[in-house]
């Protein structure tokens, strides 16, 4: 465990007080200080204290593992349980086959028609074990697909409905853009 920078202090100080006041923050630090540790701690604490939920939005896949590690870390020091949803796109989270062999349009026209008809083993199966298990700790999105295909049940699904349970929630900016923030806005 590391001790915290001053460069992170004054980082950490600013998130909360602009959190605090229901405020925005633009900051501009370099790599290395540490931005990810130190704005999710404090709105995590923020969240945890006032019911509320944190929405860490990304433009790459690769930056949600960065931000899943900082968010086990930080239960892990701070011995306090909260629960954290890695999201990404349905096709890229479908355990079946097809999903590696349709194109994105012909994909969602698949999935689409396979839970209509109940074909779709893993849309038919209720996903409360997996998100009972996905609350146990954070996990990154390759984890939840593997739980969630463990029990049966559609992993992008259960990532959702772990979402509207989470407190925070690891995602691409469409998502935010998207339903599922009118889905979530109120907590």
């Amino acid at each position: 465990v590391r001790a915290v920078r001053e460069g992170q202090r004054q980082s950490m100080l600013g998130v909360a007080e602009a959190a605090a006041n229901g405020r925005h923050l633009l900051a501009h630090a370099p790599t290395g200080l540490g931005k990810t540790v130190s704005t999710l701690a404090p709105l995590v604490q923020y969240a945890l204290a006032h019911e509320k939920r944190v929405f860490f939005l990304t433009s790459k896949q690769s930056q949600h593992k960065i931000a899943v590690d900082t968010l086990k870390a930080i239960r892990q020091k701070a011995n306090v349980p909260f629960v954290v949803s890695d999201v990404i796109g349905k096709q890229d989270m479908c355990p079946r086959k097809e999903a590696r062999d349709l194109y994105p349009k012909r994909f969602s026209e698949f999935c689409r028609r396979e839970q209509v008809s109940k074909q779709c083993e893993y849309w038919e199966n209720a996903n409360t074990p997996a998100i009972k298990l996905l609350k146990i700790r954070p996990h990154h999105v390759e984890e939840l697909v593997v739980v969630a295909t463990e029990q049966t049940t559609c992993p992008h699904q259960a990532a959702l409905d772990l979402a509207a349970q989470a407190h925070v929630v690891v995602c691409d900016y469409n998502y935010f853009f998207s339903d599922m923030r009118a889905n979530m806005q109120e907590r």
